[in-house]
C-alpha cells in the first residue's frame, strides 16, 4: 500500500499589504481539514501563530508594524490520515512606509521691522506642525513653535533689515 501523505501548502502569496496589515493566501491541499499560519519579523528567531485550525485558504494579519520585512509560512491538518504536513516554503513581504508630506504653499506676510506672518497650507494626515527660523546666513534653526494645529504663526522679535528663512 501507499503511505499516507499530508502535503504542505504551495502558491503562498500576499496583497493588500498596508502599514499595519497584510492578507495571506495559499492554495487548498488535497486532503486538509485546515491549516495554521505563522508569522514572524524576518530579523526575529521565533515565530508566531497567527491563526490554527482554519478552513479557509486566506488570513489578514493586523497589528503589524510600518516598513517591516515579514515572513510567513503555513502547515496542512489532514485528520482523516492523522498527519500534519511540514511547513511551507517561507514567503515574505514588507509592510508599506509611513508618511507624512511636508506642508505646502508657505508664504509670509504683513513683515515689518520685527515680525512676520508665516502661512502655509494643510498637509495630509498632520495632527500638527513644528515652524522652524533663521538668519539667512546662521546654520542652525530656531523652533519658533511646536505642536501647533494652526496654519498660521506670527514670528516677533526679529532683527530690522535681515533676511530670514523659515519651514
Amino acid at each position: 500500500t501507499v503511505a499516507a501523505t499530508c502535503p504542505a501548502p504551495i502558491n503562498l502569496r500576499d496583497s493588500a499589504v498596508t502599514l499595519t496589515t497584510a492578507i495571506l493566501n495559499w492554495n487548498t491541499v488535497a486532503g486538509a481539514t485546515d491549516y495554521q499560519v505563522e508569522y514572524k519579523k524576518d530579523t526575529a528567531t521565533s515565530w508566531t501563530i497567527a491563526i490554527t485550525n482554519t478552513t479557509t485558504l486566506s488570513h489578514t494579519l493586523t497589528g503589524l508594524s510600518h516598513t517591516t520585512l515579514y515572513n510567513w509560512r503555513v502547515k496542512s491538518n489532514c485528520t482523516a490520515v492523522g498527519l500534519v504536513s511540514n511547513y511551507s516554503n517561507v514567503d515574505s513581504f514588507t509592510t508599506v512606509a509611513a508618511t507624512c508630506p511636508a506642508p505646502t504653499n508657505l508664504r509670509d506676510s504683513a513683515v515689518t521691522l520685527s515680525t512676520a506672518i508665516l502661512n502655509w497650507n494643510a498637509s495630509a494626515g498632520a495632527s500638527d506642525y513644528q515652524v522652524e527660523y533663521k538668519k539667512d546666513t546662521a546654520t542652525a534653526w530656531t523652533v519658533a513653535i511646536t505642536n501647533t494645529t494652526t496654519l498660521s504663526h506670527t514670528l516677533t522679535g526679529l532683527t530690522q533689515n535681515t533676511l530670514y528663512n523659515w519651514r
